[in-house]
């Protein structure tokens, strides 16, 4: 992934995607990601 902040290869910026329920703009900015956020990911499974 050209210019992404994270620096990370295509699966590996899916999972912290995935992690944060599609908005991987909420990690590492020390703020609080919305409540209905995390039940979007809710239930995933690792890859």
């Amino acid at each position: 992934m050209l210019n992404e902040r994270h620096d990370l290869y295509f699966v590996d910026y899916l999972r912290l995607c995935f992690r944060h329920g599609g908005f991987p703009g909420f990690e590492g900015h020390g703020r609080e990601a919305p409540a209905e956020t995390a039940m979007l990911s809710e239930g995933l499974l690792p890859f």
